[in-house]
C-alpha cells in the first residue's frame, strides 16, 4: 500500500506551468518601482506643501522658560503631595 496518496491532476490548464512565464525582466522591474517610488514621494511632497508647511510654529525662550519652570513647580507640588 502507498504511504502518499496521490491526488488525481485536475482538469484544465495547471495554473503555474501552463500560464503565461513572467515576462519582466528585472531592468523593467526596476523602471516600475522607481517611478512609483518617485510618485509616492511626489504626493507626500504635495501633501506637505498643503497642510504642514502653512503651519508655523512660533517659538521665543521667554515662553519656553516660563513653560519649563510651570512643569518644574508641577513636579515639585506632585512630589510634595506624594510625600504625605
Amino acid at each position: 500500500m502507498c504511504r502518499y496518496r496521490q491526488w488525481p491532476a485536475m482538469p484544465g490548464p495547471h495554473p503555474i506551468t501552463e500560464s503565461q512565464p513572467m515576462k519582466k525582466t528585472p531592468r523593467k522591474l526596476s523602471r516600475e518601482l522607481a517611478w512609483i517610488i518617485g510618485i509616492k514621494v511626489v504626493l507626500l511632497l504635495i501633501i506637505w506643501k498643503a497642510f504642514v508647511a502653512p503651519n508655523h510654529v512660533h517659538v521665543d525662550a521667554a515662553s519656553v522658560a516660563d513653560n519649563m519652570l510651570d512643569a518644574a513647580q508641577a513636579s515639585q507640588h506632585l512630589e510634595k503631595n506624594n510625600a504625605r
